[in-house]
């Protein structure tokens, strides 16, 4: 392989260096077994209305990697194991009186006496690609050492998160993957030893599961405030408060939570940390600017996604939740993915 880890204005030639890495060859792998797979479940649980379920069946996973890891283990088998557990849990029927509730719309459109709002209902930050990438890397930097149990601790600890991943709650099963992050990087041996690498993987998980939603919790008003000011800056509308006038007709839409910049923000750094830990790059400054460019990479992204929303206002739905918020999507996450790659390269060949 060549020596040569540095970027070319030649494209291909970086592209043909990059799969010369045989982790690189094995992401893409793992990657398209997942895509292929996601898709056609995905599908039908979106037909049945199942879609929070598989949320719910995804975050126990995470505690269940984490208990295998303390037991010596497989984290795939404890990933697994709990994924089958929360699922039978939840095929459970409850007969309670939820019967004749009407089932929840994904978004709501107002007239132009109301404003359209971009808000989806659901409440639980989705299952993205990002997340199952650093959940993969947290079983592959799991796998690399072994923990037995230590003692009472360990085993108290391990009971906790069990129980949490459980209880038919996300933000028991949210406590349940911070409670194992935390513990793991308070007694890991060694700075790079696997288990406090693992253990930053899962605490940077905790940012869009937790600390996202905590942070747009205590400041809303501004955050949301910020974005459509930049919005209404750009396609020369007014602004009040989170409102923005489309730029033709009256119209006016909302800026919800769900397409905050702190949420994709959020996912760039859970990106950008799971792959320092993965290729085990040390934090320095340069590699800290990489992240800060990926993070406005994205806020960018959605102040660009808002604003062809307000200026296009007869393809809301397209821009919203079709096709075109796909493309948004994926050109977020392929420019994040192409930035971190950039950055460890880089890394990797001042750090050798």
């Amino acid at each position: 392989m060549s020596t040569d880890t540095g970027l070319s204005w030649n494209p291909l030639s970086d592209i043909a260096q990059m799969w010369q890495l045989d982790s690189m060859v094995n992401a893409y792998r793992a990657g398209t077994i997942v895509a292929v797979l996601a898709a056609v479940v995905g599908w039908f649980m979106v037909l049945r209305r199942q879609s929070f379920a598989g949320h719910t069946v995804a975050l126990a996973g995470f505690p269940g990697a984490a208990a295998a890891v303390f037991l010596g283990i497989g984290a795939s088998w404890g990933y697994f194991g709990f994924c089958v557990g929360a699922a039978v849990v939840i095929a459970v029927p409850v007969r309670s009186g939820s019967a004749g509730m009407p089932p929840e719309s994904v978004y709501e459109t107002w007239t132009s006496t109301n404003p359209a709002s971009i808000n989806t209902r659901a409440r639980s930050v989705r299952v993205s690609a990002v997340m199952w990438a650093a959940m993969l890397a947290a079983w592959k930097i799991g796998s690399d050492g072994s923990r037995p149990l230590r003692g009472r601790a360990d085993l108290a600890i391990l009971s906790i998160i069990v129980l949490l991943s459980f209880v038919p709650i996300s933000y028991a099963a949210q406590a349940g993957l911070l409670l194992c992050a935390c513990y793991l990087l308070a007694t890991g041996n060694r700075h790079n030893h696997p288990e406090r690498r693992a253990a930053i993987v899962l605490l940077a998980l905790t940012g869009p599961l937790i600390w996202g939603r905590l942070l747009l919790r205590l400041f809303e008003t501004p955050i949301l405030a910020l974005d459509a000011r930049l919005v209404g800056t750009v396609i020369g509308s007014k602004v009040d408060g989170n409102i923005v006038r489309f730029a033709v007709g009256g119209d006016r839409f909302i800026i919800g939570d769900p397409c905050s910049s702190v949420h994709n923000m959020s996912l760039a750094i859970v990106l950008w940390t799971t792959a320092a830990m993965l290729f085990r790059i040390r934090i320095d400054l340069r590699y800290v600017m990489v992240g800060v460019t990926m993070a406005g990479l994205m806020f960018a992204l959605n102040i660009v996604r808002l604003s062809v929303l307000g200026l296009f206002p007869a393809h809301f739905e397209y821009l919203h939740v079709g096709g075109g918020a796909v493309l948004f999507g994926w050109a977020g996450l392929l420019g994040a993915a192409l930035l971190a790659g950039k950055g460890i390269i880089d890394a990797a060949a001042r750090q050798r």
